[in-house]
Formats: structure tokens, sequence, C-alpha cells
């Protein structure tokens, strides 16, 4: 036992230096010593102990990975051949990546490969659809931390928001060169990867041990007590405790240093975040999307796929001995090492540089030097007003709802901007309490709410990094309305027929002991097809009834400010002046009515392709996935263009209906309609007041598939 225990922490110690690169925020490379001395011990025990002497960043070389005197194979065994899938079009590179893939799971710990192997930055390197693997000049093998390398400079992936990195719980990690630092490391891992969270059965433990099998790492046998480590090697420690998805409850999540669990509450299985994938969409932009896009404008390897260009890149100068003239052209594995082989040389390259293994870095870093015409053709990094991990761009916006809050209330307040803030709090008069974070139409999205207990000037401030302040806004907060006196329900009557007092249902309001608010022409209250007055809007809820009155379809959700739409608007709101001055007459709702979609200066759809949003499935040849929901869209119009660009709705964004017009009930059959069921939009229903999508809307059907939807 103690001779297993020796070699399990000879075998981690370079695994236990990456984690404390991670804690100190490590910037650059470093290395174990570069050679290894001859040993007498098995040829697995030998490779993976050799494996770490290299960069800091890499972990033991698989069995059957090659080595500096050529291809190591399985004990026994010869090494592995390169496995093609179809349903991608790529082949497993030859070599030492195809004997790590195999030795360490396959296509059910990688998933499948969508990319050939090609240089980058000075690596061979392949992408698979979970992850990354990267090959050193020695042969050796390792996944790649993508988020440290700003590979992917963004939290929404996959249709999920990925946990930013918990800072307290990497403080408690083991420290590298720790005494019996293998099995410390596992322990933290068992305490902090828990199969059980809030009553749910997560599973994330078990799916860490299910990794890599005692079959795929010893076909021919083997020792069972290193296969936590093999797991380890390929996620690293965790860097979050479970997070339920900011998209969707039913999903929780657990950030690794190399990769993000996904527990699903419908299937009850872990799967992995394709992290993967979506870096082969930075390079490319396929799938990409313009909200992503927008996020990733100063990451070196958004949009360098360029087949134009020399060696196929659009910026050479921000990417290095890098080729990516075939890294995406599909083929089995013979005709892609021809590919390879035929290629434009590339320049003599550096000595590789290891992957720092460290916190996510700013989203936006400056980009390497480079001559005035490369420079041109890359796209502006914005300018940080403030240095450090957590900058203020200048971009950031405050704004907050309803318009004119007063004591009494709760006031919402969303910060914008197209860079993410990782350290960001918002601050001032009064206590803020964090809701949530989500896409937006300028990138991301950050929301507060506050308790308004008093009346006055009050001052809020958007700190980053934690400390800094970035943008202020003053708000004038308006003394609470006085509470209205229940009355007695009145029972309707047809809109028009007097029913015998001096006030009749003409609306004339004639009764002396009612102070009635003055007349608003309802007309002036309507702009197709867009929320932009709320119930705060109108000095009495008669002036707010007209102008649902005046059109019934309510763009304005006055009908949903208490939860239910039964044909009343705005009864729920206190209007102080004129508590009395109501009309309870029911209005005829009108329901799935297409209104034109009207520009206007406080809410417009940005450009974009709908079909971006339909992401090839690789698990269903010729089909798509479900990857997006509704509340990664920047308005329920933009859902609305995708639902029309595929009516068989692979993303899943028309599943539900009201059970009848104005029911709060739904039941699960489309209507043409996307996103506008709480089932649907659970978020666009958790604001104030109810039913809250981005501007603008389209509510026209669209028809279902003759024969049905086929997803």
């Amino acid at each position: 036992m103690a001779d297993r225990t020796e070699k399990l922490n000879r075998r981690t110690t370079g695994l236990g230096s990456m984690l404390s690169g991670l804690r100190a925020q490590v910037v650059g490379t470093r290395r174990f010593g570069a050679t290894l001395r001859a040993a007498p011990r098995m040829v697995l025990l030998a490779a993976i102990i050799w494996a770490l002497t290299g960069p800091i960043d890499r972990v033991p070389l698989a069995a059957g990975a090659a080595g500096p005197g050529g291809a190591a194979t399985l004990p026994g065994a010869a090494v592995q051949a390169a496995p093609f899938f179809q349903e991608t079009g790529y082949a497993v590179a030859e070599g030492p990546i195809a004997s790590y893939f195999v030795a360490r799971g396959g296509v059910r710990t990688f998933g499948p490969p969508v990319s050939n192997q090609f240089p980058l930055l000075g690596s061979n390197i392949q992408i698979f659809r979970d992850h990354m693997l990267k090959m050193e000049p020695n042969g050796s093998v390792s996944t790649v931390n993508l988020f440290a390398m700003n590979a992917i400079p963004f939290r929404n992936i996959g249709g999920r928001i990925v946990p930013e990195i918990d800072q307290a719980l990497l403080a408690t990690a083991p420290p590298a060169g720790a005494p019996n630092y293998a099995a410390q490391v596992q322990a933290f891992i068992q305490t902090n990867a828990p199969d059980t969270w809030e009553g749910l059965p997560v599973g994330f433990y078990q799916a860490f041990l299910k990794t890599v099998s005692y079959e795929d790492a010893f076909p021919n046998g083997g020792e069972r007590a290193l296969l936590p480590g093999f797991a380890h090697e390929v996620w690293g420690v965790p860097l979050s405790r479970p997070v339920r998805d900011a998209q969707n409850p039913d999903f929780v999540l657990q950030r690794w240093e190399r990769g993000v669990m996904v527990w699903s509450r419908q299937s009850g299985a872990v799967t992995a975040v394709p992290l993967g994938e979506t870096f082969k969409a930075v390079l490319t932009g396929q799938g990409l999307g313009p909200e992503r896009t927008a996020a990733a404008a100063g990451s070196p390897f958004l949009l360098q796929l360029n087949p134009a260009s020399p060696n196929g890149i659009a910026r050479p100068a921000d990417l290095p001995n890098t080729l990516l003239a075939n890294a995406f052209t599909q083929g089995n594995a013979a005709v892609n090492a021809a590919q390879l082989a035929e290629s434009t040389p590339l320049p003599t390259l550096a000595p590789p540089v290891a992957t720092p293994v460290q916190p996510p870095p700013p989203a936006n870093p400056p980009p390497a030097a480079a001559p005035p015409a490369a420079a041109a053709a890359a796209p502006p990094p914005a300018t940080p007003t403030t240095v450090g991990s957590d900058p203020c761009y200048g971009d950031e916006l405050i704004t907050y709802s309803p318009d004119l809050p007063r004591s009494g209330n709760e006031m919402l307040v969303a910060v914008t901007s197209s860079r993410p803030h990782p350290y960001g709090r918002l601050a001032g008069t009064e206590k803020t309490t964090f809701v949530r974070e989500r896409p937006g139409q300028k990138g991301y999205v950050w929301e507060w709410t506050v308790q308004l207990t008093f009346a006055g000037n009050q001052e809020y401030i958007f700190y980053v990094d934690s400390t800094i302040p970035c943008k202020k806004i003053e708000v004038q907060v308006r003394q609470s309305l006085a509470t209205r006196t229940p009355t007695p329900t009145k029972t309707a009557t047809p809109f028009g027929q007097n029913n015998g007092n001096t006030n009749s249902n003409n609306n004339s309001n004639n009764n002396d002991n009612v102070a009635t608010a003055p007349r608003i022409n309802p007309a002036s209250f309507i702009v197709a097809g867009v929320n932009q007055y709320d119930c705060n809007a109108f000095q009495s809820q008669f002036n707010a009834q007209a102008v649902l009155r005046q059109d019934p379809s309510d763009p304005n959700r006055l009908d949903a400010e208490d939860g239910t739409e039964d044909g009343i608007a705005c009864t729920n709101t206190s209007y102080g002046s004129y508590p009395d001055d109501d009309d309870y007459n029911i209005v005829n709702r009108v329901y799935s009515t297409a209104t034109p979609l009207a520009p206007t200066a406080t809410a417009t759809l940005r450009p974009f392709t709908a079909t971006d949003y339909l992401m090839p499935d690789p698990n269903r040849p010729g089909k798509y996935a479900d990857a997006y929901s509704c509340d990664y869209f920047s308005s329920q119009a933009q859902a609305q263009a995708i639902l029309r660009a595929d009516p068989n709705d692979p993303n899943r964004l028309d599943t539900h209906r009201p059970s009848a017009p104005g029911s709060a009930v739904y039941v699960p059959t489309p209507d043409g309609i996307a996103c506008n069921t709480r089932p649907e939009a659970p978020g666009w229903w958790a604001a104030p007041g109810g039913y809250r999508p981005p501007l603008p809307q389209d509510f026209g059907p669209v028809p279902t598939p003759v024969g049905g939807r086929k997803p």
C-alpha cells in the first residue's frame, strides 16, 4: 500500500503544481525537469511519470502515447488505430492522440472529433466536441483549459451558463507538493463534487469516477487504483460548487479546470458542456451567433478561419505558428495526414508555450503586435479605463424599472456590457440583492433588485474588480402612494349600457363623490407590438383600462400586472390621488394576433441570421440540437424568427399554449408563438409585473409543418 501511495504521489505532483498555479493566477509557463531517468518499472507507469516532466499544463502521457523514441504501446498490445466518425466527418488523429483518446474513454469522455489535427500556437492539437487535446513535441498528450487561454471568452455555451470560478473553494484545495498529495486531492474532489445536492441526485462524483474505465486504461490488466488519477488528468479539480443553470433550473452545472459537467433533471444523466465544439465556433464563426461574437470581440481566436488567406488564417499576427488551411476539411485519417503534410510550410516553430493554468483572463487582452495591414484586419479591442482582472471598459450602462420608482416598491436595476465582469457588483443608498446574469443585446446583463424604503435622491454605483467604481446613476424615488381601501367587487355590465344611476357605463363618470383623473387619449399610449407603458404611467385604473380597451391585444401587458389576464387592467396598482376612478368592465381580449415590428428609440432588433441558431446535432446526422432557450435571445421577435426559420422547432421554443384565452394554466401544445408562456420563458415571467420579454415582439403564429413537427 505504501508503494502504491508513493506512485500516486509522484504521478500527481505535476497536477498539484497546476492547481497551485491556478490559485496564484500565474501568467506564463513553468517547467519541471526535462528528462526522465531510465526506470525498470512497468511501461505504463514509466510513461505516466515521464510525461509529468514536461510543461506545467501537461498531464501524464497515456499508455500507448508516443514518446521521444517513437510510439509507445499499451502493454502487450499494438497502437490503437484512429477511429473515424461518420456523424462529424472527422477521424481521430493517428499516433499519440489516438492512443490517448482510446485509453482515456474515447467518445464517452471527449465526444467525437470536430476537427483534424493541426498546429496551433506551436503545438499539434485536435478539437473534440467536449474537450481539446494537445500533443507536445515529445509526444505527451493532455486536455487543454480552453477558458484559461481565452479560447472561449464567454459563459453562454450550448444553451447553458457556465458558473464562475469560486475563489473561496479554490483556496481550500491542497497545495502542490503537500505530503500524500494524491490522496488529498482525491479527497478534495470527493468532498466538492457531490452526488446529492439540494436533494437532487446530481451524481457529479460518480461521473468523475466513471470518466476512465478499467477496460479503457488497462485492456491487458493493470492497477485499478490509478483510475481516479486518470480522471483527474481529464477534468482537473472542481472550480465551482454545483449551481442551477441561470436559464433553466432543471439543469445543474459544475465547473472544473478543463471542462464543465451538467446534470439534467429530465434525463437524470451527467454530460459535458461542449467546450471543444464552442471553440471551433469561435474560430470559424459557424453557429456562434451575434451575441457571442460580440462577447468574443477581443479574443485572438475569433473568426480566424479564412481559406483565402495564407495558411487559412485571417490575422496571422494574432496566431503565430498556426495552420488552419485544412483544420476543418473532412476526411478519414489517411486523407487528413496527407493534407497536413501538403500544407503550406509554417515558419520555424518557436519552443511550444504551455497553456497557463489560471482563472480566465480578461475577455479583451491586448492583441499581439502586428504589421499595420494585419492590425487593420483585426477587430479593434475596447480600451479599458482600469486595469486588472476585471477592468471597466467604458461601455457599461445602468438602467432601472419602473421609470418612476416609489417608496415601498421594488426596483429592478440592470447593468449591461459587451464584456464579462466576473467580479462586478452593485452598491448604493439601499441594499441591493443580486438576481441573475443573463445574455442581452449588448452581450451581458446583470440584474439586482432594491426594496425602496424612503423617498428622495438615491445613488447606485457599479463596481468592477469588486472595489473599482465604474458607472454611477442617480434615481429620484417618489413618495409611496396611499394604500387603497378595498371596495366591494363590482358586477360587470356591457360597455355603454346605462345601469340606472348617474354614473353610466359609457365612462362619463358624473358622480360628484368620485375624484376623477384627467382623461387621456388612449390611442397615444399604443405602439403596435411594443410594450412601452406600465401601470404606473397612468393616474387611475380607469385610464389604464381605457388603453386596454383601445387595443385588446394589450401590447403594454397591463392586463398581466396581477398575474392573471382577465380583461381588467392594473388591478394591483395603487392610485393614491384617484383611488376610486376605475372601470372594471371586462375587455374581451384578442390573442395570437400578428403585430408588426415597430422600431423604437429604446428597443431595436439588432441584425442577426436566424439560421445561426440552428446547431447541428452531432449525434443525429441531418438534425438540429436543442441548443438555445428563450432567455438566451435579445427579444421575443428573435426567438419567433428562429421558429420561422425551422418550424420543426429543434430548440423547443414553442412547447405550450394557454389552456384558455387569458388563462395562467398552460397545456403542452404548441401555438406557433415562441417564448410566450411561463414554461417556455421562465426568466421573462420573473420580471415585476409579469411577462416582460425583451422588445420587439412578434406574435404572428408560425404554422405547424404538415404531419407534425420532427425536431
